[in-house]
C-alpha cells in the first residue's frame, strides 16, 4: 500500500522492469522490508504564475526541481506491507513497523526515520510537486495545509530558490497522460 499525495507521482526509472508491481516484486526476497522508504525529488513552480490550460497534466508542465542529492529530497514516503505495520507515526512519510521489519530503500539500505541519509532515485522515484503556479499555490494554501501547515508566499519563493535542475524524466509520461482526458 503506497502513501502518497495528491501532487505526488510515483516515477519508475529502473528501465529493466516492466513495472512497479515487478520492480516490488524484487523485495520480496528478503525477510526483514516492512515498507520501501520512496525519495521523493520536489519540483518547484518552473517559473509558471498561472494555472496551465485544463487538459495538461502535472507531469507536462513543470520541469524544475531540486538536484538530486539536495537535503530536502531525503524526505521519503513509504510503500508498506500492512500486515507488516506495528502503526503510523505523527506524519505520512513513515511508519513503525512489527519486528524485525524495516523499511528499506530500493538499495536495501535501512531507513529508521522520515528522511533517508542518502537519496537513492535510481529505480523508483516520488515526484513532489510541491507548489506548481503561484496561482495553484494561492488555491493550496486558501484550502490549508493536510498537515495543519501554514504556509506563506515566502515558502514558494523557497522551494523556487532551491529548484534549480531541470528534470524532464516524466515530461512524455505527462504529455501522454493528457491525452488519456477527456474534456
Amino acid at each position: 500500500m503506497a502513501f502518497i499525495d495528491a501532487d505526488e507521482f510515483l516515477i519508475l526509472r529502473d528501465s529493466t522492469v516492466a513495472d512497479l508491481p515487478t520492480l516490488l516484486s524484487e523485495y520480496d526476497d528478503q525477510d526483514t522490508i516492512g515498507g520501501l522508504a520512496i525519495n521523493w525529488i520536489v519540483f518547484g513552480s518552473s517559473g509558471l504564475l498561472k494555472r496551465p490550460p485544463s487538459g495538461t497534466s502535472t507531469l507536462s508542465n513543470y520541469w524544475k526541481c531540486a538536484p538530486e542529492q539536495h537535503s530536502e529530497n531525503q524526505h521519503i514516503k513509504s510503500i508498506v506491507r500492512p500486515l507488516r505495520v506495528a502503526n503510523t507515526t505523527t506524519d505520512p512519510h513513515h511508519f513503525k513497523y512489527i519486528p524485525p521489519y524495516k523499511a528499506h530503500n530500493t538499495g536495501r539500505e535501512i531507513v529508521p526515520g522520515p528522511k533517508s541519509k542518502f537519496v537513492a532515485v535510481e529505480r523508483l522515484v516520488n515526484h513532489h510537486y510541491a507548489v506548481k503556479s503561484r496561482e495553484d499555490f494561492d488555491k493550496k494554501m486558501a484550502r490549508g495545509s493536510g498537515m495543519g501547515n501554514l504556509k506563506t508566499m515566502a515558502y514558494l519563493e523557497y522551494v523556487d530558490n532551491y529548484t534549480t535542475a531541470d528534470c524532464y524524466q516524466a515530461v512524455d509520461m505527462g504529455l501522454d497522460m493528457s491525452q488519456w482526458a477527456v474534456y
